[in-house]
């Protein structure tokens, strides 16, 4: 005899046809439930990798290397050139910074990672702290190195 499972009064339905029944909504929920948990995942490996990137703080020194190792190669001379030259043409407009964030990014691409970086320390870093002085400093350098 088959076990029987009685979900109302006087209906009885047998595991398999429950099974039956029931695996379509099943695998719909279960679908919607993995993806669900796959998203979180992704959103969790995220934010474990933020807080690396975020940790990774640039000091004066470094600020200071990558900026004058970008002064010392000719191709990233000139991306930062048209690169500074293009920030200046936008200037505080957001449409303007808008439509030109895809060609700076490129530019920034072109510099390196190192440099960014730097910029990046350079741009949230105080004016009085050490970083800021080194940045000011660097960033003075390179600035000669383009054409008025």
């Amino acid at each position: 005899m088959r076990p029987f499972i009685e979900l109302t009064a006087g209906t009885r339905y047998s595991c398999r046809q429950l099974w039956c029944h029931t695996s379509d909504a099943a695998a719909a929920i279960n679908n919607g439930v993995y993806n669900v948990i796959k998203y979180a995942l992704l959103a969790f490996a995220v934010l474990l990798a933020a807080p690396t990137a975020q940790a990774a703080t640039v000091d004066a020194a470094t600020i200071t290397k990558s900026i004058e190792q970008t002064a010392g190669d000719p191709v990233k001379v000139k991306a930062y050139c048209d690169m500074s030259k293009k920030m200046t043409e936008v200037g505080d407009d957001d449409k303007k910074a808008e439509a030109a964030g895809p060609e700076i990014d490129g530019y920034f691409k072109t510099i390196g990672p190192e440099f960014e970086a730097a910029w990046n320390a350079g741009q949230e870093a105080g004016e009085d702290t050490p970083e800021g002085k080194a940045f000011d400093a660097a960033m003075t350098k390179l600035d000669a190195a383009c054409p008025k």
